[in-house]
């Protein structure tokens, strides 16, 4: 059944009918699962061309048969159901893109600052090498070195509170007060 609605790529409307000849096979290999659910219409649900899962529908009432326009609503409310599939897939895969991307965005961002304090710890040791008998180095280094230490632990109290809560490090900043701490 599963290969018959993949190829065919519509709905098949079971009449069981014992001169029914086209479908003697489908209703021999399909029998236990046709009878737990009662379907006398099926409808494949595709994705492209694979079977994703397909829709049985019963009447209630044997005098009431499926006619070949409930079989064309089915087919449409079968590619409906399989459009719908897809869009849940897309959303799923575009989620991941994004995340994807936030990650490069924040690992750029992180190595963009990690190289802003690797340049003035390499400045401080070759000071401290070209200039070490000059008097007052040892001071001026361990200052620098306590600037930059406290810049990397700033980040990484940001990058921590970041992670425990997303949210709470959202808010306005003036752009003037910013420039004005970055040329200091």
């Amino acid at each position: 059944l599963a290969l018959r609605l993949e190829n065919d790529r519509h709905t098949l409307l079971f009449d069981r009918r014992t001169d029914d000849f086209e479908y003697i096979s489908l209703y021999v290999e399909n029998a236990a699962w046709l009878d737990a659910t009662a379907s006398q219409i099926v409808a494949p649900i595709l994705e492209g061309t694979r079977l994703v899962g397909c829709l049985g529908l019963q009447r209630n009432h044997r005098d009431d048969p499926f006619t070949y326009e409930d079989v064309a609503l089915l087919d449409s409310v079968a590619i409906h159901i399989a459009a719908k599939l897809r869009e849940a897939r897309h959303a799923e895969e575009m989620v991941e893109t994004r995340e994807m991307t936030l990650i490069s965005q924040w690992s750029n961002m992180l190595l963009h600052d990690l190289k802003n304090y690797l340049s003035p710890l390499r400045l401080v040791a070759q000071n401290l090498v070209q200039f070490k008998d000059k008097p007052g180095i040892a001071e001026l280094a361990g200052g620098d070195l306590d600037r930059v230490a406290d810049r990397m632990a700033a980040l990484v109290r940001t990058l921590s509170e970041l992670r425990d809560h997303p949210r709470l490090l959202q808010q306005r900043i003036d752009l003037n007060e910013l420039i004005r701490h970055t040329l200091a």
